[in-house]
């Protein structure tokens, strides 16, 4: 039996550093707590942890006329649902629940400097972020929607307060005077 290859060290080194690093990335992305930034403190930690020239997320549906990119090729990247080099750019689809967010593009410093399993990765990690964003809008919304009912139920309890008593002083005073009818002139017993 022929002894088994050990993989090479650098290898083994590079595989490493791209784990520390996307360690790095999903502690940023995850423990950030300005959730309405999440997208671009989110490529900017990318940029930082990866050292890249530049990373821009296009969103679905939006045009990207200032990319330098042709907007085929982003298609062609979310068609095929894995990454995709075109010139110094590797384009990488973000779903987001199960339907296209967007495409991550990323411009490496140097040629090999990003696997297509690395860039899913972080892919993978910033929908997770802007999932997470969605979610605290929707717990913020919540929140909101619970106060305002508790405002509105303090407001019709006031107003209720507010009309009950007067109702309940002349309540009374009628119930009084109805007792003593017979004590009334006729036009004031009418007016009771």
């Amino acid at each position: 039996r022929p002894p088994r290859s050990t993989p090479f060290p650098y290898t083994t080194l590079f595989r490493s550093l791209e784990t520390e690093r996307l360690y790095e990335l999903s502690r940023a992305i995850l423990v950030d707590e300005s959730p309405s930034r999440t997208e671009s403190r989110a490529l900017a930690h990318l940029v930082r942890i990866f050292e890249l020239k530049q990373a821009e997320f296009l969103p679905a549906g939006e045009a990207a006329s200032s990319f330098p990119i042709e907007p085929e090729w982003i298609e062609r990247a979310q068609m095929q649902a894995t990454p995709l080099r075109r010139s110094d750019w590797l384009l990488v689809p973000v779903q987001l629940g199960g339907k296209w967010a967007g495409t991550l593009a990323l411009q490496p410093q140097r040629s090999g400097q990003l696997t297509d399993a690395v860039a899913g990765s972080i892919a993978n990690l910033l929908a997770i972020g802007l999932e997470r964003h969605v979610s605290l809008e929707r717990v913020a919304a919540a929140e909101a929607a619970r106060r305002s009912d508790e405002l509105r139920t303090a407001l019709l309890d006031g107003l209720a307060h507010d009309l009950k008593t007067p109702l309940t002083v002349i309540k009374t005073s009628a119930s009084v005077l109805m007792d003593r009818q017979d004590r009334l002139d006729n036009a004031t017993r009418e007016l009771v």
